[in-house]
């Protein structure tokens, strides 16, 4: 389910600049919308709307959150094993690879710099190792509905702030 702009939107375009899938638009001064089938319901346009404006798919208004307040990206490194599909997926350019270069057989981990990480879950939802995960407020994993959606959808590959994100092929069970 996507989020939804109530009328009282004021066209800041926060929330476009924010939205990861590109799923927001709108014109600046005036009411913007959100695209359903591209919202993966991660809630960082919420975050970012300064008249509060946006609610989830329960009706509920979100607050606005400084962005530092957001759920962030998590790497087990026990788990990582450098693919790098989590640094390809960032919309935000916040995942990097450290490590492995420097010494021979070890591989390079994820670093996600939390400073710009704004909690989407694209890249969780493109590790098979389940390497990076990243929790809302409810400990829920954010992934799982943007798993959810693009399997009931049957995508394979979507766009995320320009960049195609190819999907890792799950059944439909297992985003349920």
């Amino acid at each position: 389910m996507s989020h939804f702009i109530k009328n009282t939107c004021i066209g800041c375009q926060a929330c476009a600049r924010i939205c990861p899938t590109e799923a927001i638009f709108g014109d600046k001064q005036e009411l913007h919308q959100i695209v359903p089938e591209r919202c993966i319901d991660c809630g960082a346009c919420a975050a970012v709307c300064p008249v509060e404006c946006i609610e989830d798919q329960h009706k509920a208004i979100k607050p606005k959150r400084k962005i530092a307040a957001l759920p962030k990206a998590k790497v087990d490194r026990d788990f990582c094993t450098g693919c790098e599909f989590c640094v390809d997926a960032c919309p935000y350019d916040c995942i990097s690879m450290e490590g492995g270069e420097r010494v021979p057989g070890v591989l390079p981990v994820a670093l996600v710099e939390e400073k710009k990480c704004v909690g989407c879950g694209l890249c969780t939802a493109l590790c098979d190792k389940d390497a990076i995960l990243v929790y809302d407020d409810k400990g829920e994993r954010i992934d799982q509905a943007f798993l959810k959606l693009w399997s009931q959808n049957e995508y394979s590959q979507g766009t995320a702030r320009g960049k195609v994100v190819k999907m890792r092929t799950i059944p439909a069970a297992a985003a349920s």
